[in-house]
């Protein structure tokens, strides 16, 4: 969590002297005037981006201690830049700025990583603060994780190099050590959970997730599914790590673009495989809850596709998130979950099927910009006829999805399964009798605005 600006002067312990450089990303001029002359009075250096696209290329060629960014620009917004440095640049504090402030989207960007939530007009005295409290915590975090250095051995695995770190975690490329046994892999992903300044509850309540996610993954065998190795304590430190299979692939959301000009048999063909993903999940009584396209990895040369993110998914005898008010990422979760946190695998049909609308159109089929804007539209809105947007979609898989996104969980596909059969006589061309498939039309034509 950021350090309150008035416990910043106490926690300090780094070089001030020391010449920071911060990257400004603002497509108002203005702001990045207004923003840099106040940096450069505190003595850091700056420079500037116009955009998410441009501050990637700025990124590319210089050393920043810092980034701070606006959330609404052109080409690459302030919450996709966020995801991209989170990935490729996981020591980077971020700070996100915004002129339309919302708790919801506060709790987002934080859930991807942000440092903090900055609304505008900006303080500049809170801007100088949380600058130097993102320092000292990025400090901080490079001088406490010797385990990412390559070569570090961890609980019997040799760290090749970070995949990714977030505010919970750090995923590592990890080797075994020793002998292989027949059906080992050589390289595994390795995730070590951050424990460093939890209070006692903050650490138990960690680890119970931790747990929960490996008891999840444990249980499920899918070739759909992220294999899961192992997990355990390491070190004397005991410091929580899950092992999986190294899946060499992308989430969805980083290749949508890449994917677009695939033709609609092969992206359901895509969508099946994460339904099988989820009936081998659900029939180890298990709801995912968290069905989104960056849960969702695709090797883009073969199209295999996994399921991965144990994190909150609900176990048939856990209790641990049930009074949670809102379990997911809302853009992408069914009527019922803004409700409650007790949700079966219905639920996990109708995330599916937004990530299907968006993967066939381009677009997802509830467009809001805050939690509750997104409640409101998918517990009341019709979304746009696949076919108003393109009249070549084919009607079959535009009845599929429609029961898939069915406000009434009872109206949805029962089950995963039933969905993976729907989607067979869709991919291998079956008929059905006249009189059944005018029902099945009809039953689903109503459900488009």
């Amino acid at each position: 969590m950021p350090i309150a600006p008035d416990k910043v002067s106490e926690t300090r312990r780094f070089d001030k002297k020391k010449r920071r450089r911060v990257l400004l990303v603002d497509d108002d001029p203005l702001v990045r005037r207004l923003l840099q002359n106040c940096l450069h009075r505190q003595g850091f250096d700056t420079l500037e981006a116009e955009d998410g696209e441009v501050a990637l290329e700025v990124l590319n060629g210089n050393e920043v201690d810092v980034l701070i960014a606006d959330v609404n620009m052109p080409r690459k917004s302030g919450v996709e830049l966020l995801e991209t440095v989170h990935i490729e640049k996981p020591f980077l504090p971020v700070i996100i700025i915004t002129g339309m402030p919302t708790v919801e989207a506060a709790v987002e960007c934080m859930k991807i990583g942000a440092f903090d939530y900055i609304s505008k007009p900006v303080q500049l005295k809170k801007l100088e603060d949380t600058v130097w409290a993102a320092i000292e915590q990025a400090e901080d975090n490079r001088g406490a994780s010797p385990l990412a250095s390559p070569g570090t051995i961890m609980a019997g695995y040799r760290v090749v190099r970070t995949i990714g770190e977030g505010s919970a975690g750090i995923v590592l490329l990890v080797e075994r050590k020793g002998e292989i046994e027949p059906g080992q892999d050589r390289r595994c992903a390795l995730k070590i959970l951050k424990m460093k300044g939890l209070s006692p509850q903050q650490r138990e309540m960690v680890l119970q997730r931790f747990l929960n996610e490996a008891e999840a993954a444990a249980r499920v065998q899918s070739e759909n599914v992220i294999r899961f190795v192992e997990y355990g304590l390491a070190r004397k430190e005991r410091i929580p790590y899950l092992v999986m299979e190294f899946f060499l692939a992308e989430p969805l959301h980083h290749i949508f673009p890449k994917v677009a000009n695939l033709d609609y048999h092969q992206k359901a063909g895509l969508v099946r495989q994460v339904a099988c993903g989820l009936a081998a999940i659900h029939a180890n009584g298990i709801c995912h809850r968290d069905v989104k396209p960056g849960n969702i990895m695709v090797d883009l040369q073969t199209l295999t596709t996994k399921l991965s993110d144990f994190g909150i998914a609900k176990l048939p005898t856990s209790d641990l998130t049930e009074t949670s008010n809102l379990m997911g990422s809302p853009a992408y979760m069914a009527p019922e979950s803004f409700i409650s946190a007790n949700v079966d695998a219905r639920a996990d049909i109708f995330s599916l099927g937004i990530v299907a609308y968006e993967l066939f159109l381009g677009q997802r089929p509830f467009l809001g910009e805050t939690a509750q804007i997104l409640c409101r539209q998918i517990t009341n809105d019709r979304p746009i006829a696949p076919q108003k947007l393109d009249p070549h979609f084919p009607v079959h898989l535009q009845a599929i999805l429609a029961r898939m996104l069915k406000k009434r969980p009872a109206n949805r596909h029962a089950s995963a399964n039933e969905l993976i059969e729907d989607l067979n006589q869709f991919l291998t061309g079956s008929t059905m009798k006249t009189s059944v498939w005018r029902r099945f039309v009809d039953t689903f034509s109503s459900d488009w605005s």
